[in-house]
């Protein structure tokens, strides 16, 4: 009985997983680090359920979808990071 209380129970936080962590979790293979996350705000006048910002030190090719979030832009600072936006409206 313990045993089928914790598998539903796991199962039941799996489904509530924390969008952040498993974002987070897909940038820990690249030399990337989160700037800027929001959630259920207004950015730039567009409303986003998510939103990130990654600053990585060379261009890499991330994907187009990481947890949900996709990619949006693309720039560069005048630090020399490319500065990656991810957004899920």
């Amino acid at each position: 009985m313990k045993r089928t209380m914790t598998i539903i129970c796991m199962l039941a936080f799996a489904a509530f997983a924390n969008v952040q962590s498993e974002f987070l979790l897909a940038l820990s293979g690249y030399d990337c680090e989160l700037v800027k996350w929001v959630e259920n705000d207004y950015e730039s006048g567009e409303q986003f359920k998510h939103y990130a910002k990654v600053a990585c030190n060379d261009k890499y090719r991330l994907p187009l979808k990481i947890a949900g979030l996709k990619f949006m832009d693309i720039s560069k600072s005048l630090a020399g990071k490319f500065i990656y936006t991810y957004g899920e409206q």
